[in-house]
């Protein structure tokens, strides 16, 4: 079933996958870095990093490569994502990138890939993922809800279908859910309070799902994480609030609140929220991604530097309205 893109839908779905891929490439240089630099345009992978060295300025990491996996499950669905087939795509995905030994493997997925390798049920191969694996992937997720007009709760069983290969545990739903909705809702056009309403009663509503494993609630430290920057006035105040504070590690309830911070602080400016997050301490990549699609989710891809989008379309052979159509027409 085929869906036209309106030109104003077409500019938010689009702008929240470019919000994904350059928030990945941008952050990408900075990721786990002891001592990042402030960036202010694309660059490549350092040689001290310790997942990216050598990478060309501009390339995409496993974050939009794995969303872009959700995609090709979902032309193979129908209505609903198929989890079956969400596993299918990952694992072709990490042949790609060079299998379990490949750097570019986050610790649950592959920790997860391998059990399902083994044998394991895929129901319950990600029953002990917990890193932002999940969340960094999902963008793409809730841009497919809001291209079809899916209901929250609907929205809720794809996020959860998402997660399950992976990371079935109630802090990686949890995280993800609150970054799907957070895009849903803004490309339906809600304003950022009600898209961070929708976000954390998503994020409520996925600690009830899958394993559960004590953390802390994602919903109070997106609350929080945005309070703290609130604080502050400049981008770099904001970055320390970040690393230090708040959190940009590995874990979803880091990482998540994080993205939501990077976010409000740049009043939905992707650009703005790009540059923050890539240029804080920690998992850069992957929480730039997040913020970029949530905040090009928004207000469109016009706040991303044009040299960003470009050199990343080039770098990866990306063509995201491509993306996009597929997005609107697989189901």
């Amino acid at each position: 079933m085929s869906n036209v893109l309106t030109p104003e839908l077409r500019t938010r779905v689009e702008g929240a996958l470019w919000g994904q891929a350059c928030g990945d490439a941008f952050g990408m240089p900075n990721s786990f870095l002891k001592d990042p630099l402030w960036r202010v345009k694309m660059e490549g992978g350092p040689a001290n990093s310790p997942y990216h060295a050598g990478y060309d300025a501009g390339r995409i990491t496993d974050d939009t490569e794995q969303a872009q996996s959700l995609s090709d499950a979902f032309a193979r669905s129908s209505n609903t994502l198929d989890y079956k087939f969400a596993a299918e795509e990952l694992e072709a995905w990490l042949d790609r990138v060079g299998g379990a030994e490949s750097l570019a493997v986050g610790p649950s997925t592959k920790r997860a890939m391998a059990r399902i390798k083994a044998g394991v049920p895929i129901e319950e191969a990600g029953n002990s993922g917990t890193t932002n694996g999940a969340p960094m992937r999902v963008a793409a997720v809730g841009v497919w809800a809001a291209i079809h007009s899916y209901s929250f709760e609907q929205l809720m069983i794809d996020v959860h279908s998402s997660c399950l290969p992976t990371h079935n545990t109630s802090v990686a739903i949890s995280g993800a859910a609150a970054v799907a909705a957070a895009v849903w809702a803004g490309i339906n056009g809600a304003t950022w309070e009600e898209t961070l309403e929708w976000a954390c009663k998503a994020a409520d509503a996925g600690e009830e799902l899958g394993t559960w494993i004590y953390a802390p609630s994602i919903s109070a430290r997106i609350r929080e994480g945005i309070r703290l920057v609130s604080t502050v006035t400049s981008e770099r105040q904001a970055a320390v609030i970040l690393s230090e504070v708040v959190g940009m590690g590995e874990a979803t309830a880091e990482s998540v609140p994080a993205a939501f911070a990077a976010a409000a602080f740049a009043n939905r400016d992707a650009g703005v929220a790009i540059r923050i997050a890539g240029n804080s301490r920690g998992d850069t990549d992957t929480v730039a991604a997040m913020a970029g699609a949530i905040s090009g989710a928004s207000r469109g891809a016009g706040d991303i530097p044009a040299e960003w989008r470009d050199l990343v379309a080039k770098v990866n052979n990306l063509n995201v309205s491509a993306w996009a159509d597929q997005l609107a027409n697989a189901r």
